[in-house]
């Protein structure tokens, strides 16, 4: 530690500085990983070689790096081997399972996907589910309801908070129906009422929305909810015009 090396030798022996600094070196050297792997590396080292462990320990490091980023990325259907030269989704013409609470892996979080309970509604309502986002959400919201008071502070909270109040929750549900602007078949959903809701299976907080469907003709309906920008929004005109964000999610149902 920089400490004992700069200032060790000023600490007299017996003292409560010395007991000190000695209880934190011990503390720091039992929590340093390195005292589990070291025996196992320095016998490797002594046996085949400096130059050749450190080698392989970065090859080893690398290739396991990227076997983890080649499995999130297949996960989020961003890496694969294409074999089909004419199946693709596309926004209007494409059924996504992840848009389905019934087709979802069980416990598996989707984090920044809305969805509704099934794409086969039998229900008189339909469940629509959009997930809070913190890292775009806040500074959307901020950006679009620039007078909106902050439910909660930021930190570490031990407790699991106290309820808040319903006229400081309305404005903030109010700003969300707003930026992500719901449409039924093309039409804005009209008192569209949002309560924040946690998923019990998966823990991903967001908020609900219950949106009357005994109405509706039988046949294709489709659901449109607008994305959450980035928190930084591009200043390049061009990228703005063809941003994801700026198409909605399209959410096919059959009633």
């Amino acid at each position: 530690m920089r400490i004992d090396v700069k200032r060790g030798d000023r600490f007299a022996p017996g003292s409560s500085a010395y007991g000190r600094l000695r209880r934190l070196i011990i503390l720091s050297y039992r929590m340093n990983p390195v005292r589990l792997i070291a025996p196992m590396m320095w016998t490797v080292m002594t046996n085949v070689g400096r130059k050749k462990s450190v080698a392989f320990m970065v090859v080893a490091l690398s290739v396991l790096i990227g076997l983890s980023t080649a499995d999130r990325l297949a996960n989020s259907a961003r890496l694969g081997v294409n074999t089909d030269d004419f199946y693709a989704l596309s926004r209007t013409r494409g059924v996504d399972y992840r848009f389905y609470e019934d087709q979802r892996e069980t416990g598996k979080p989707y984090p920044r996907t809305p969805s509704i309970q099934s794409d086969v509604i039998k229900d008189p309502y339909l469940k629509l589910f959009i997930p809070y986002y913190p890292a775009r959400h806040n500074a959307a919201m901020a950006r679009t309801c620039p007078n909106l008071k902050r439910l909660r502070s930021r930190g570490l909270h031990i407790s699991a908070g106290a309820d808040v109040a319903d006229s400081l929750t309305g404005p903030a549900l109010d700003c969300l129906a707003t930026i992500h602007n719901v449409k039924l078949d093309g039409a804005p959903v009209r008192d569209l009422q949002f309560s924040f809701y946690e998923q019990p299976a998966t823990g991903v907080r967001g908020v609900i929305a219950y949106i009357p469907a005994d109405s509706l003709t039988h046949g294709q309906h489709r659901l449109e909810v607008m994305p959450i920008p980035p928190a930084e929004l591009p200043t390049d005109t061009a990228a703005l015009k063809t941003a994801a964000w700026k198409q909605p999610f399209i959410i096919p149902f059959w009633k």
